[in-house]
């Protein structure tokens, strides 16, 4: 091989080695490239975790407001009927035949209890009086209060046995529990009095302190008045 052949072949291995050397940056700045496609790859990997979580979330959050904004409303509309029933209750007149218990006025301004109700009404003090005598009315205010003769067991004072006592209100159900939900009127009407046989201690079903007559009739403490004493 002369000088000149020699030269060539120098030629030849260097451009051999600069491919080659420029072959390999490609591949490094390749290689670092696709580094950074899936650093990005995973970063937005992870941003659609996060977006995918935070909506499922906010769908729960959103449900859940749903359902108590749901719950909130169909209580505002329960009370907003109740209070129409009210007002339509407190707005209609009353009318004949008022329920046993309530209460009616005659032209002279005097009101009784109605104990019966038939085609006419018959009165807590035993007269009879027609629908077109009388209107019906709320009751007097002695009704709903303890009158200054029975203070004594307002007071904590009890009756005794021989005692006369009067009923001045008729008892609620918790008072006087009873299956039918309500007091009834042969049990006693306000203003009817009874002679004391006994006084119990928490002899009802629910713990009621009672007074009792000797032929069983019982009324709660809370609903009566001493009107006389045993000695007297």
């Amino acid at each position: 091989m002369d000088l000149r052949e020699f030269r060539c072949v120098v030629r030849i291995v260097d451009r051999v080695a600069k491919r080659a050397l420029f072959a390999e940056e490609q591949m490094v700045a390749l290689e670092g490239q696709c580094l950074e496609w899936k650093r990005i790859a995973d970063e937005l990997k992870a941003e659609r975790n996060a977006a995918k979580q935070e909506a499922v979330s906010a769908r729960q959050d959103a449900v859940t407001r749903a359902e108590a904004d749901r719950k909130r409303i169909d209580g505002l509309m329960i009370q907003a009927q109740d209070m129409r029933a009210e007002i339509e209750r407190l707005k209609k007149p009353r009318q004949h035949p008022v329920k046993v218990g309530e209460y009616v006025k005659n032209d002279n301004g005097d009101v009784r209890q109605v104990r019966e109700v038939y085609a006419e009404y018959l009165l807590n003090t035993g007269w009879i009086w027609a629908f077109d005598d009388c209107t019906p009315c709320d009751p007097p205010p002695e009704a709903s209060h303890i009158t200054p003769e029975g203070k004594q067991t307002a007071e904590g004072a009890l009756p005794q046995p021989g005692d006369v006592v009067r009923l001045v209100r008729v008892p609620t159900n918790d008072e006087y529990p009873h299956d039918s939900g309500r007091w009834e009127p042969n049990w006693g009407g306000i203003g009817d009095y009874m002679r004391v046989h006994y006084v119990g201690s928490g002899s009802n079903i629910n713990g009621t302190r009672v007074v009792r007559a000797v032929f069983g009739l019982e009324w709660p403490l809370s609903c009566i008045e001493v009107v006389k004493g045993g000695e007297q």
